[in-house]
């Protein structure tokens, strides 16, 4: 009989072959509502179903009927009581299927419901048997049965309808049907009454299934068009927001509907999804209803740049719905980043959206700041588009939808909820902070927000984990109805195949989206659309064709549906993400270091911390990977339809955070700061329910090493800026004077034809550290590279650099803004006038890539005086405010690490009053100039290796500043250097230097107590940085560092040098001779080795003490020792080398 239901349904209506359990659910309510009639025609036929039928005079009455004529094992009466018995079964095959639906689908509770169904019908067969004469037994009985039909028929109205329980259904019926047959008789006249029944049962389900087609059940969402039935009430307690609607229903309606059929020109659904790389290219899609004849364009152009408008014809793509709708989806590459996009759609050559601009697209720049938002579990409601709205707020470049999108549950009868969806998200938008850049904008509208999907059960409609791909593209067809795949893929497009946008059944559950250089993010099926093994597989084919990102980002973020990690205690969802955590996590995002993994599904908050093989980072371990688990879905998903408190796991020590409140989080990601990501969750009101939490990662890329920090202060963290500058420099402003003031710079710009260009992230008062990021183009001559980048630093930097300067010389001069003593400023620009004069008159054709890059040095400083000035111009600032000029602010920072040496030798080294005495505990200086110490360490079996570095100073030098440069050079082997400094210094002071020639340095101060030795510092001579900065360029090894940074010493900043050559570390082999040079210089002498057979035995460490004899009996480090007996003065029995020889064990290199 249900095989026959469709063909006889296309008879009413063209499109009712609906391929989902609505219309099959249709068909039992109308069998299981029409029992009694079907009862009531053969009652005297078959004794055991007129219990459900009642006498006139409002009894029950039971009669033995006998055979009318004894054939009782005729063919008929074997036929007859099997219908029978299929269709007084049904009431209970509906209410098995139900059940089914609310637990799941696995085998097991398919039998378990099975087992269920036929032990209350075998119960009922025998209470009729031995309770037949009992009226009132028979009566509880009827009751009962209708009851039954009752619960069974509200639980069919509500099913989610999900594609995957197709199979199992139509089995059950007739298994269930097997013990009832043999326990009913029938005479041979019931056949062609059941017939007569039969037909029109047929006729009555054909009208209901013309009614019913393309059924939804709009879960979580609201229909804004016709009728739909409020579920609330029934007896499973869903909120009012649950509704249930038909084509029929929703036609009945005085307003024009989406996309029906010559109801509007225009496109009746607009938006943007993102393509691959975020910072360049965009998905436009657009609603149009049927029509193959429509010729479509889509019109864009940036704004403010010189591009002209340009067109682009996009794909169409035809998928049913409520009417069959022309889904056209445009990809648009080559876009500049940063750049505002305007677009329009012209249908037939007619401009057919509503203004000029009916969209506008902001693309991510390529560095600074960005921020996405984050969240799942939303549907088409008004809690939803609350939440929605407060994303806004936070100017997200893309909003990534974790599943459950709308809750359409796969349903094609579902795409007026899709059009719910779509309508609400269309009004957010990011309103512009700068409306000139595009004249066509008005305070109404505002920059669309690119989506990015996944997929969840509620959007492909399943819920058991698969073992094959479903949607298979090979038995894909959008024109046969039990071939479609889901609206999801219908509508929604994230890939692009040979620079178009894939056909439908072509589309993928898995995609990955690029942001800048230094940032993945991977869209995952989450065991939904495809084995979990799968997806495994294709991440690192997706990693290695990613081309054209160089060095492979730092920075990877995964979003995805099923946690692996619920948020709940739950022991049934925890074993439904086994095969996640057991496929995923050691496997998968271990070897590409995920960061951040957001999960969804449970509809709960949760934040964990950084977990490792399923178990908390231990604090400040550096061994192996650790990722930060967010979720749990709840963007739109109604307090009714979530856990209770009671359910949330909070006697699991991995959650730091554990809610049941709506929220979306709010990632904000530096893409010129390796591994930062700073992440916020927000409500519907607006309400930040914990503040910003910093995931900081520092990556060691040359040591193969990445470190995870996470900060989850309470403290309101203040906001901070990022300025962006480019800089100029004319042909007529090469000389070199630092007086010049003919370079120019544009704000808020990011020009690659600039000299220089970069960005400053004022964040000192938010993270304790700025960030300053500097890139210098090749087609300008050095000089000219050199000079933009310190002009740039110096302008851009200007107000701390002002601050930095009063803090320090207030350190070593001990008044607020009292000048340096002249003799200081003498020494000081004696030096530099011989700088410049070595520069300019050397032709020595051996050093002559030395005092070039020496050269390049000096341009840049001279350019941050320049910027400096520049900016005392603009603020009006002049030297006597401050008792400083610019060019005394840029020397002064540059040489912190030198005037130490400097003011001693030429002020306290002859002041009686500020040398200590004799009885001082610390006569000769040493512990007041102690302030760094350096380790570096292998691991036993020398799989990997680390370094690391503790500097401290005065408070007052907290103006830090992280920074990094990209200095295209000639004879320069490290164009990238990142290293911590502090504001208007070239410098590290930090003596923290990382460089894309592989090497890293690490340095600690070595303070020089022989007072004959202290006072050989000569002017004539670079200064320490200058000839760190000459060597860091120019080195290739540990050797050649310490030949470049051996001559021309001042005598200066004296410091023990640690060189190390990541070149020459293998993981797991013997350490390779070069690995580690010491070097080591004070006034008159410069000593270096190679002592990587030091780290053989474990590690290096560094502390403010000579190790080379040399220089310690010449720094007066033996005499001192041979004087006082006091250890201190001694490299091996010096307190911190005694801690690390008890203590060094402890820096394990090794996972948990």
């Amino acid at each position: 009989m249900l095989s026959s239901l469709p063909y006889l349904s296309t008879l009413f209506y063209r499109d009712a072959l609906i391929v989902s359990q609505a219309f099959v659910s249709a068909v039992l309510v109308v069998c299981a509502l029409l029992t009694a009639l079907w009862v009531s025609r053969i009652k005297d036929d078959v004794a055991y179903t007129r219990i459900l039928q009642d006498a006139e005079e409002g009894s029950l009455t039971i009669e033995d009927t006998p055979e009318a004529d004894g054939r009782a094992s005729t063919f008929e009466n074997y036929l007859s009581r099997g219908a029978c018995g299929v269709m007084s079964l049904l009431p209970l095959v509906v209410w098995y299927w139900s059940i089914a639906i609310s637990i799941g689908s696995s085998p097991k509770q398919l039998l378990f419901c099975l087992g269920g169904m036929l032990f209350v019908y075998l119960l009922a067969a025998l209470l009729a048997r031995l309770l037949r004469r009992s009226e009132a037994s028979l009566r509880a009985l009827k009751r009962l049965l209708q009851w039954q039909a009752a619960i069974a028929t509200c639980y069919i109205i509500q099913l989610p309808t999900m594609w995957t329980y197709h199979g199992q259904v139509y089995l059950s019926m007739l298994i269930g049907a097997l013990p009832i047959m043999v326990t009913l008789k029938f005479n041979s006249d019931s056949f062609l009454r059941i017939l007569r029944s039969f037909l029109t049962a047929l006729l009555i389900a054909g009208v209901m299934s013309y009614g019913l087609q393309r059924s939804c059940i709009s879960i979580f969402a609201t229909i804004d068009h016709g009728v739909g039935v409020v579920l609330a009430g029934t007896p499973v307690a869903w909120p009012s927001n649950y509704q249930w609607s038909t084509r029929l229903t929703r036609a009945l309606t005085f307003s024009h509907r989406p996309c029906e059929h010559g109801s509007v020109d225009g496109p009746c659904q607009i938006y943007l999804t993102a393509a691959k790389n975020l910072s360049s290219e965009i998905i436009i899609n657009a609603h149009f209803s049927a029509d193959e004849s429509r010729k479509v364009v889509f019109v864009y152009r940036e704004s403010g740049g010189q591009q002209s408008e340009r067109g682009v014809v996009p794909q169409r793509f035809s998928v049913p719905g409520d009417y069959s709708r022309d889904v056209h989806a445009a990809y648009v590459n080559g876009l500049t980043p940063g750049a505002v996009v305007e677009f329009w759609i012209l249908a037939d050559d007619k401009i057919v959206s509503d203004d000029t601009c009916r969209g506008c697209i902001t693309v991510l720049y390529s560095v600074g700041q960005v921020t996405i938002a984050v969240g799942g579990d939303a549907g088409a409601n008004d809690l939803g588009q609350r939440v929605s709205e407060q994303v806004a707020k936070y100017d997200p470049y893309a909003a990534v939808f974790a599943g459950d999108v709308s809750y359409d549950n796969s349903l094609i009868g579902c795409a007026c909820i899709w059009d719910k969806f779509l309508s609400n998200w269309d009004k957010i938008r990011v309103k512009p902070k700068d409306t000139s850049s595009s004249a066509s904008l008005n305070d109404s509208q505002g920059y669309m927000i690119p989506l990015i999907f996944t997929t969840g059960n509620h959007d492909l409609g399943v819920n058991a984990q698969p073992s094959t791909q479903r949607y298979d593209s090979h038995d894909c067809d959008m024109s046969v109805m039990r071939k479609l795949r889901p609206l999801y893929f219908g509508y929604f497009a994230f890939e692009v195949h040979d620079g178009e946008v894939p056909e439908i059944c072509r589309r993928s559950n898995n995609h990955l989206h690029v942001l800048g250089h230094t940032t993945f993010l991977w869209a995952l099926d989450s065991d939904y659309g495809e084995p979990a093994e799968s997806t495994a597989d294709w991440i690192p084919v997706a990693y290695y064709r990613a081309g054209g990102l160089e060095p492979r980002p730092s920075r990877h973020m995964a979003v995805y549906h099923m946690p692996m990690y619920p948020g709940l205690s739950s022991p049934g969802i925890w074993v439904q993400s086994t095969r996640l955590r057991e496929v995923w996590e050691r496997d998968l995002f271990a070897k590409i270091n995920i960061t951040v993994a957001f999960e969804h599904h449970v509809h709960a908050f949760k934040r964990t911390f950084p977990l490792r093989d399923g178990k908390v980072a231990s604090n400040g371990s550096s061994s192996g990977f650790s990722t930060v688990f967010v979720g749990d879905g709840k963007w739109g998903v109604s307090p009714n339809d979530s856990p209770s408190e009671d359910a949330l796991a909070r006697d699991d020590h991995r959650f730091a955070k554990l809610g049941t409140f709506n929220h979306v989080w709010i990632a904000k990601i530096d893409l010129n700061v390796e591994g930062s990501v700073s992440l916020v969750a927000v409500d519907e009101h607006g309400v930040e329910f914990i503040t910003p939490i910093a995931i900081m990662l520092s990556l060691l890329f040359f040591a193969h090493c990445l470190l995870i920090q996470l900060s989850t202060s309470h403290d309101q963290v203040k906001p901070f800026e990022t300025h962006s500058i480019s800089v100029y420099v004319p042909g007529a402003m090469r000389n070199g004077n630092r007086a010049q003031l003919g370079v120019h710079y544009k704000r808020g710009v990011q020009d690659d034809s600039a000299a220089a260009k970069g960005y400053f992230e004022d964040s000192l008062l938010s993270r304790g550290w700025g960030v300053l990021e500097i890139y210098t183009n090749d087609t300008h001559s050095p000089d000219d590279q050199a000079f933009a980048a310190g002009f740039l630093e110096g302008y851009i930097t200007g107000h701390h650099i002002i601050n930095n300067f009063r803090n320090l010389r207030d350190y070593f001069v001990g008044k607020v803004d009292e000048p340096f003593p002249d003799v200081v400023l003498e020494f000081m620009r004696k030096q530099y006038e011989w700088f410049v004069r070595q520069v300019a008159n050397d032709n020595d054709d051996v050093h002559k890539d030395y005092w070039q890059t020496a050269r390049f040095v000096l341009k840049q400083y001279q350019g941050e005086v320049a910027g400096i000035q520049r900016y005392f111009d603009e603020n009006n600032i002049t030297s006597a405010t401050y008792n400083a000029d610019p060019w005394q602010m840029a020397t002064v920072l540059n040489a912190i690490g030198d005037l130490l040496d400097i003011v001693y030798v030429l002020v306290e080294a002859n002041d009686t009053n500020s040398r200590p005495s004799s009885s001082s505990p610390d006569p000769l200086g040493l512990f007041r100039h102690s302030m760094c110490t350096a380790l570096v360490k292998v691991a036993p079996d020398f799989t990997d290796l680390r370094f690391g570095h503790s500097a401290w100073f005065t408070y007052a030098a907290t103006n830090r500043i992280y920074k990094h440069y990209h200095l295209h050079f000639q004879q320069n082997n490290a164009e990238v250097m990142s290293f911590s400094s502090y504001a208007g210094s070239q410098m590290s002071l930090d003596d923290f230097y990382l460089m894309s020639s592989g090497l890293a340095m690490i340095q600690t101060t070595l303070w020089v107590l022989d007072k004959d030795t202290h006072l050989k510092i000569d002017p004539e001579a670079l200064l320490a940085w200058q000839r760190v900065r000459v060597a860091n360029h120019l080195a290739t090894d540990g050797a050649s560092w310490f030949e470049l940074y051996e001559p021309y010493n001042s005598g200066t900043y004296n410091n023990q040098y640690m060189v190390i050559d990541l070149n020459k570390f293998t993981p797991g082999k013997p350490l390779n001779k070069g690995l580690l040079w010491v070097i080591e210089s004070i006034p008159g002498v410069t000593v270096g080795e190679d002592l990587t057979g030091a780290l053989r035995w474990g590690y290096w460490a560094s502390y403010n003490s000579p190790y080379f004899p040399e220089v310690r009996r010449l720094a007066g480090y033996d005499g001192a020792y041979n004087k006082s007996h006091n250890p201190a003065f001694t490299y091996d029995l010096a307190a911190r080398g005694e801690i690390f020889r008890r203590d060094s064990h402890l820096a394990s290199l090794t996972t948990e």
